[in-house]
Order: structure tokens, then sequence, then C-alpha cells
């Protein structure tokens, strides 16, 4: 049996009535996502897509001059930025947006085409969440309440859309407090040192050009609260000597906080406002608030807290360090003096494990 190979004009016939079908053929259009935590589980390439979206929620957070809204749900909750465009609703709405998705510069994002009052709600009450575990961006866009040890307490100079930023050390993380509304007794906020409180906002992060969290900030309404759990012990404001390798470990006969003071020789210099420090037990990464070039060599005593945060490799200090936790401990000092040249310590001898 033999076969005839279709003629050229055939083939074309063919390929063009192909054609012609799948143009009429009606497109299938992508399902709308109706939970906040499917937008949430979106990759940067899905949601910069253009997913459509329909939501329902209770407005926890807004600026409707700018456009920018936190919208929670029963399941998750979202950031939506109109990108300046404003909006009508406020804090405390229930709403339903309509929208789309986008990528954000650190978890999707919604772009909301429409938003409809639906009436009040109640705000959801606050996510219980550790300080160290706000890092790790599962409560981005969410209300959550924290609750720890202040290491450092102070204010930082009014902003234009937020007249003031309270900047804490919580159980060795910063939290960035972001005050809207009714400020708060100034007093009452730079005197907490060494007390242990509770606090509830909305966690937002900053991120850095690799989608990578940097630090911690609460958007601080006038819904939320803060309240000592605690009070500060008598001696709380007396700096404390202490061995590098003993920083943030159990230690039965005080409690852990307040200012501390390590002493040690500087080994290397990462920047003007970043040294590693070496002492007989162990080293640390230093960072300063003010730029104060230090040498290697150099023997220094610094009063600070230790803190840690997520890590972010070479992107931070160009060069691999391992950390299997991605959490990274640091000493935040808020004083320096030089106290000589100092020996530098032998150097390690590593062998592959």
């Amino acid at each position: 049996m033999t076969f005839r190979q279709p003629s050229p004009c055939l083939s074309w016939l063919l390929a063009f009535l192909g054609c012609l079908a799948a143009a009429l053929l009606p497109a299938q259009e992508a399902p709308v996502l109706t939970n906040f935590a499917v937008v949430k589980r979106l990759s940067p390439e899905q949601a910069g897509q253009g997913m459509p979206v329909r939501l329902r929620g209770v407005v926890t957070w807004a600026n409707p001059a700018a456009g920018d809204l936190f919208v929670q749900g029963d399941d998750g909750a979202v950031y939506l930025t109109s990108h300046g465009q404003p909006v009508l609703a406020r804090s405390g709405d229930r709403v339903e947006v309509e929208g789309i998705s986008q990528s954000g510069g650190f978890a999707p994002i919604v772009l909301p085409r429409r938003i409809t009052v639906l009436g009040q709600g109640a705000l959801p009450e606050p996510t219980r969440a550790s300080p160290q575990g706000l890092l790790d961006g599962r409560y981005d866009a969410m209300r959550v309440s924290i609750e720890g040890l202040i290491r450092t307490s102070r204010l930082r100079e009014p902003q234009a859309e937020h007249p003031l930023t309270w900047v804490l050390n919580v159980s060795g993380v910063e939290v960035l407090v972001l005050v809207k509304g009714p400020r708060p007794d100034l007093a009452s906020l730079t005197n907490l040192t060494g007390a242990q409180v509770w606090l509830s906002g909305i966690c937002t992060l900053r991120y850095n050009s690799q989608r990578q969290v940097i630090g911690t900030v609460l958007q601080f309404t006038p819904q939320d609260s803060l309240r000592v759990v605690e009070s500060a012990p008598a001696d709380s404001g007396k700096v404390l000597e202490a061995p590098i390798a003993q920083l943030l470990r159990y230690q039965p006969d005080r409690k852990t906080g307040g200012r501390l003071r390590i002493e040690g020789v500087v080994t290397a210099v990462v920047s003007d406002h970043s040294f590693f420090v070496q002492d007989a037990t162990g080293g640390i990464l230093v960072r300063l608030r003010n730029p104060n070039r230090q040498e290697p060599g150099r023997l220094v005593m610094l009063d600070g807290v230790p803190q840690t945060e997520r890590f972010l490799g070479s992107a931070q200090f160009g060069l691999l360090l391992q950390a299997p936790d991605k959490v990274m401990v640091f000493f935040a000092a808020e004083s320096l003096q030089a106290r000589g040249a100092g020996p530098l310590p032998p150097a390690l001898l590593l062998t592959p494990a």
C-alpha cells in the first residue's frame, strides 16, 4: 500500500483553517482569585501577570488620599495600592475589592479597579506573633500583636505621612512603629527600657531590591495599643559588662535586657558603620548608628544591645557567610571608646567538614 504526499496547497489550506478556528474560539479567561491566601501564594512571575482578583474583607489601615490600604479577611491580608489615586474606603470599612494582582516589592499586592464599601465592620483581633517571627514574612499586611522585652527605645524625627516614628528593640529585633493619629504620651514611649510590653499593629516589612527582608515595621493605628506587662527593674538603666559569647544566651542570675558593654579588638572592617570585633570568648559584627571608621588591631569598648535580623548573605557583606537558621546576631553600638591598640587574635585553623 502506498500513501500520496499531500499537495502544498492542501497543507497550506489546512494550516489556515486551523489558525482561523483558533482565532474564532473564545479565549479562556484566567480564574478570579477570591482568597487572600491564594493571592499571597502567587510567585512574583504569576502575580506580575495581572491575575483577576475579587476579595472581601475589612480595611485595617488606610491612607485614602494616597490610595493605600491594608485589607484583611478570614484567611489572610493583602496590601492594595492605586498608585496615588484617592480611594473612599476608611479603616473599619467592610469592602469588596475587584482588581488585578501585581508582584510588589516583597510579596504579591493588588491594584484595585473597584472598591465597594459594604458597611462597617470590626477590626480583626491581632494574631499573636513573636518579634523574630515577623521577619519571615508570613504576617505581612496582617494585624498582629507581639510581646517582648524592650532593650532600647527612641523617637525618630517626624516624617510627612507618619508624624511619629518610634524605634524599639524588642527582644533583640528592631521594630519601627509608625504612629498614625493622636500621639501617645512621648515620655511613656522613651522610658520603657527594660520593661516587658505588649503591642499591636499592622505588620509591614522593609526589604531590599532582591526582595529580602531587612527590617520590621508596625503601623500603629488609633485602634492599636501598648501596655506594660512587667515594669522595668530599678537597675534597668545600668550598663552591664558581658562576654561576646554570652550575648542573648540564658543567664539565670539576671533578666536579659537593657544596655550591655563589650570590649574587644577590631579584626575586620566592613564600612564606616560596621566592623567585626573579638574578645577571648568569641566575635561579633558591630553596627554603629553614626559613622566612625575603625582599623584592625584597635581595642574598643562598646555600649549597646545585641540584635537579630534575617540573614542577607553576600548581598550585605560582599562575602559568603553561613547561617543555617537564616537569622544573624549583631551588636548595635550606641557609644564607642577607643582603648588603644590590642593584639589581633590568632587565626583559627578551619578544616573541611
